[in-house]
């Protein structure tokens, strides 16, 4: 199993590859990316968070598999730890940000400022 966190907050994830390779169950994997000094008014700040937000979740997220079913299935697990990432820390204009990324299709909904 995976987990992701961000600012402290734990998300848990399935197998990414368990169809493709049931057989051969992934490591846990996680990754922690502290939000506390990020600045959520300053666009550029907001960018760099969710760029390392992005690289972690690829990192927990990757099997180093060279089947490029399994490489699809890390890809889509990254892309929902990456969404429960963003969720998790509540941020509309991290969730903005997100949004534009993923062409809407992220799921990710911020309710405070």
């Amino acid at each position: 199993m995976t987990k992701f966190f961000a600012a402290a907050a734990i998300v848990a994830f399935g197998f990414a590859g368990q169809a493709v390779a049931a057989d051969q169950p992934r490591a846990e994997a996680n990754k922690v990316v502290v939000s506390g000094s990020v600045n959520f008014r300053d666009q550029g700040a907001v960018q760099g968070y969710y760029n390392r937000l992005a690289r972690a979740a690829a990192q927990a997220c990757d099997s180093n598999s060279a089947n490029s079913r399994i490489q699809q299935a890390d890809r889509a697990c990254a892309q929902k730890a990456l969404t429960m990432a963003v969720a998790q820390v509540n941020r509309p204009i991290l969730t903005a940000m997100h949004e534009s990324a993923t062409g809407g299709n992220g799921q990710a909904y911020a309710n405070r400022n």
